[in-house]
């Protein structure tokens, strides 16, 4: 009976042992597939994050796109408009780039747009403000919080970097690349029903920079 009782526990033992032995596997392979899915998760987010940041930027420039100027330009002036803050927009054009592909190649043509795009990334300072890719060779920052002066300074400023990068431009009677602004400001909801008319102020002030000689700024 003895030799029964004993043998009864042993095989009771090694039950208990097989079915702990299996849970533990089974609780490690549940926490190695957690620790994947967590992994997974991750790049999965990250890739997300990459895929959004390249919707949202101009491939050749590095700048913000098209598409994220509009939205940004819209969101500001909404905020402009409701807090009655001051807004500025400035469009950069490059005086005859079309002269530049034609004398050095689109390839030049393409490191001369990135080397100016640099500069706009380096004015637009604040965590607000946007740079972007208009559109072609126009490019344009968005300055929240920025009244007309300030605007002119950012402008000012940018011109002359742009200068100052000295690259060749012999179509260009100033012999190097140089660039004509336009800027545009508001103040709250005065004189404003959409950013459209936002971007057409700093149109027609480019259009008076290029009239007036070129490589300045009009507000």
């Amino acid at each position: 009976q003895a030799l029964l009782t004993v043998g009864v526990v042993l095989s009771l033992l090694a039950a208990i042992t097989v079915i702990g032995w299996r849970l533990i596997l089974v609780i490690r392979l549940r926490a190695q597939a957690e620790t994947s899915l967590v992994a997974a998760r991750e790049k999965l987010v990250d890739a997300n994050q990459e895929l959004g940041r390249l919707a949202a930027q101009d491939p050749l420039t590095g700048l913000a796109n098209r598409r994220r100027f509009d939205e940004t330009l819209r969101l500001e002036v909404r905020r402009a408009a409701r807090e009655g803050t001051p807004l500025s927009l400035l469009l950069i054009d490059l005086d005859d780039f079309k002269g530049f592909n034609d004398r050095y190649g689109h390839v030049a043509g393409d490191e001369c747009l990135r080397a100016v795009s640099r500069q706009l990334a380096l004015s637009a300072k604040r965590p607000g403000d946007l740079a972007a890719r208009y559109g072609g060779e126009e490019l344009a920052i968005i300055l929240p919080s920025t009244a007309p002066e300030g605007a002119m300074r950012v402008a000012e400023q940018l011109l002359e970097c742009i200068r100052e990068l000295g690259i060749a431009h012999e179509a260009s009677h100033f012999g190097r690349v140089t660039a004509s602004i336009g800027a545009a400001s508001m103040q709250g909801k005065h004189g404003l029903d959409s950013p459209v008319d936002l971007v057409e102020a700093a149109d027609r002030a480019l259009y008076r920079a290029k009239a007036a000689g070129r490589n300045r700024v009009e507000c």
